[in-house]
């Protein structure tokens, strides 16, 4: 595990030497004195929490190399500012050449959403648990590394947006819900029987559940006719053959 952090150190202070930021964003210093300090900010998050050595391995080398990117994307504005627009895909790039893990690429990618999402809401929450989730990654681990990344600023720069935080909080509502039971009556099935596409498909899918779950009736396919049947009658479908 040390051995890749420090690897990962490594190949940051390469990556990145000479490459300036804003001094608005980033008094601390250039893109290689912020990112050391991420990675340190890191470290101690990832002991506070106690999170799994694998993740937190992921945790700390993301968070030396989250802003590789800027490596081939900083220029100069025509306001005169110094920017580094698309960063954090390029770094995912950079990452994945240079052999990183999926789960170090997926915290690269997503370092800067959670401040960047203008209204979270839990439908764009549960698509980012559902990227971490699949590298083995919880939410958690993509909160230390935009932590660690804000952390390393000048006290005077340490702006944590409103955002960072809903996204956070609508992540721990998500994790406190009941488990929900799956459909007795998928989409799969609705669109198995001809509806293929619009909104129909979710109408008799939500029929034919509070069908299944009002009466005794055990067979989907009797759940779906009887929906069907319904929702024309009621002139809720858009299809009508």
């Amino acid at each position: 595990m040390i051995n890749k952090i420090i690897q990962a150190r490594v190949d940051m202070l390469r990556i990145l030497d000479g490459v300036e930021q804003d001094v608005k964003w980033h008094p601390e210093g250039n893109a290689a004195a912020h990112s050391e300090m991420a990675g340190h900010e890191a470290i101690l998050w990832c002991a506070e929490f106690d999170i799994p050595k694998e993740r937190a391995e992921s945790i700390c080398i993301a968070s030396y190399l989250h802003d590789i990117g800027k490596s081939d994307t900083t220029i100069t504005n025509e306001a005169g500012r110094i920017v580094s627009p698309g960063h954090d895909t390029r770094g995912t790039e950079i990452a994945k050449e240079l052999g990183y893990s999926p789960a170090v690429c997926m915290l690269i990618r997503l370092h800067m959403l959670p401040c960047n999402l203008t209204r979270p809401t839990k439908r764009a929450v549960r698509k980012i648990i559902k990227k971490l989730s699949s590298v083995g990654l919880e939410l958690i681990d993509l909160f230390i590394v935009v932590r660690s990344d804000i952390m390393s600023r000048s006290f005077a720069s340490r702006d944590f947006p409103t955002s960072m935080y809903k996204v956070f909080e609508l992540g721990q509502e998500i994790l406190n819900e009941p488990e929900k039971e799956p459909d007795f009556v998928d989409g799969k099935f609705v669109m198995k029987y001809g509806f293929t596409e619009g909104p129909d498909i979710g109408k008799i899918k939500r029929k034919a559940n509070e069908l299944h779950q009002r009466w005794p009736i055990k067979s989907k396919y009797q759940c779906l006719r009887v929906a069907v049947a319904i929702l024309k009658y009621e002139g809720e479908l858009e299809r009508t053959s």
